[in-house]
């Protein structure tokens, strides 16, 4: 039987946007966010599109400032946008994990004294 101690972790280093649209017309452009695009690699980032209501929604087309979306006009829908973070692109994080003992710790006490820690002197009566 193989044990499973250990487990190698992979991942770029990604970075999100989120928001909603309605498209007034069949297509419609989407500008991509100009501090958002100055922190990632715009060259292949991923949109995903969920649709609330009846009707289609599509990517039609992806850009290095906005990407461009098809669709049933009025359809109420949601995006997200993941890229790369910019000097993350190459990145790759693997770590070899032993098995992690939680019986001992106490995850109620470490949050109230951090957030005794952090509040001390903010909250006043």
């Amino acid at each position: 039987m193989e044990s499973n101690k250990s487990r190698t972790f992979e991942s770029f280093q990604m970075k999100g946007r989120c928001n909603s649209g309605s498209p007034s017309s069949p297509v419609s452009i989407f500008s991509i966010d100009p501090v958002f695009a100055q922190c990632v690699s715009l060259d292949s980032y991923q949109v995903f599109l969920q649709a609330y209501g009846s009707g289609e929604i599509a990517l039609k087309g992806r850009y290095s400032d906005h990407f461009v979306v098809s669709g049933t006009p009025g359809l109420s829908f949601g995006w997200e946008i993941k890229a790369k973070q910019i000097d993350y692109d190459q990145l790759r994080m693997t770590e070899e994990r032993g098995q992690v003992d939680t019986s001992t710790t106490n995850y109620g006490a470490e949050a109230a004294s951090y957030l005794t820690s952090i509040t001390e002197g903010r909250i006043t009566t």
